[in-house]
């Protein structure tokens, strides 16, 4: 199981750089219908190879490298392709229903997988999935956008990759959404590092429990999603931003907190959910939202995917500390820990542009445009 997480991981950090170029060479468009394609054609092979007696683990980690992979590719071209179909002034609340849309097909998509396993089987429930992966192709047909992608050199892949890192570290708003994603997801890792045991161990949770606070939390995400557009108009999208960094940092602080007997645990431990994935999804948006206006369209995949880089980057050193902190400072302190990093990043959210941003349609980007 931790070979095939790490084979769903792995492509970020061996291709992720080299598809933000690519991303930003071709049309947006294809490549969502391509991917789609490809992990629907690629997800077909397990039902076929478990009928044929020839499904191995080893075949399971080559079909997770390749379809995350696609999924990796779909999410820099579709995060590229959003501002080509909407005004500045409609990224955030597009990406709010973008992402009111995956919370909520994460929020039924495991409660309909269980029940198509048990009626179906694994493998064969496999193929729901691939019907969606084709239904979504279709949808993308609907689109009629006319994609103008502007005529630029064709430098060196390693020049482009790199000047992708310099968008970001040259524009104060792209640096500081980078760094503090970063710290965000090593804490996150750290925190998720020792979260279930502690939830296990030291309050003697059982799964029933523990199914009840991720099913009622996880609704936070969806309220996130529903919110965050209301949220970026009423008070800006910079204290949006801090605002639901914050959220997370409280949620983490909550669940180090929980003690007592059950009816104490089970609520304050939902309340800790439903503000961790409600803040996690209107930070996701309202961030994703502030890098697509200031990054040129034409340099959208490549910074995509250096942010990503960068962020993901923190993961398993977050993950690798989480598991050291639980060992030395105990479960209830990694916790702890975990939520004060997590508040660190309103350090480098204060100190910065990000915290004066309003509104997205008038930003100026002389940092960003002058980035070859």
């Amino acid at each position: 199981m931790g070979l095939l997480t790490a084979a769903s991981t792995a492509p970020y950090f061996l291709i992720g750089l080299f598809a933000g170029v690519w991303v930003d060479r071709v049309n947006r468009l294809p490549i969502l219908k391509h991917a789609n394609l490809i992990s629907g054609l690629l997800l077909c092979l397990i039902p076929l190879l478990h009928a044929l007696d020839w499904l191995t683990i080893e075949s399971l980690y080559i079909l997770a490298f390749l379809t995350a992979a696609c999924s990796m590719v779909f999410q820099f071209a579709y995060q590229a392709f959003l501002p080509s179909i909407v005004s500045k002034e409609e990224l955030t609340e597009g990406n709010s229903k973008l992402e009111a849309t995956r919370a909520a097909a994460q929020f039924a998509g495991p409660s309909a997988a269980g029940g198509l396993i048990q009626a179906l089987t694994a493998p064969f429930a496999i193929w729901v999935d691939v019907a969606t992966y084709f239904l979504s192709i279709w949808m993308f047909g609907r689109i009629k956008t006319v994609e103008t992608m502007p005529a630029a050199p064709r430098k060196s892949i390693f020049l482009q990759i790199k000047s992708g890192f310099s968008l970001i570290v040259s524009n104060s708003f792209l640096r500081t959404i980078a760094y503090s994603t970063a710290l965000l997801n090593f804490s996150r890792c750290s925190f998720d590092a020792v979260y279930m045991l502690f939830l296990v161990h030291k309050l003697s949770l059982n799964a029933s429990h523990i199914g009840l606070i991720y099913g009622i939390g996880s609704l936070g995400a969806l309220f996130g999603a529903m919110a965050a557009s209301r949220m970026a108009a009423k008070v800006g999208i910079g204290l949006a931003i801090i605002g639901s960094s914050v959220l997370i940092g409280v949620g983490y602080l909550l669940v180090s907190a929980a003690s007592g007997n059950l009816l104490l645990i089970l609520p304050l431990l939902i309340l800790a959910q439903m503000c961790s994935s409600m803040g996690n999804t209107v930070y996701y948006i309202t961030q994703v939202s502030l890098r697509q206006a200031v990054t040129p369209n034409d340099k959208m995949g490549r910074v995509n995917s250096a942010q990503t880089f960068i962020s993901r980057g923190a993961v398993p050193l977050g993950a690798l500390l989480g598991g050291l902190l639980g060992t030395w400072a105990g479960l209830r302190g990694t916790l702890v820990l975990a939520g004060c990093m997590s508040l660190m990043t309103l350090f480098l959210l204060i100190f910065s542009p990000v915290r004066k941003v309003r509104q997205i349609t008038n930003l100026e980007e002389p940092e960003a445009s002058r980035i070859a």
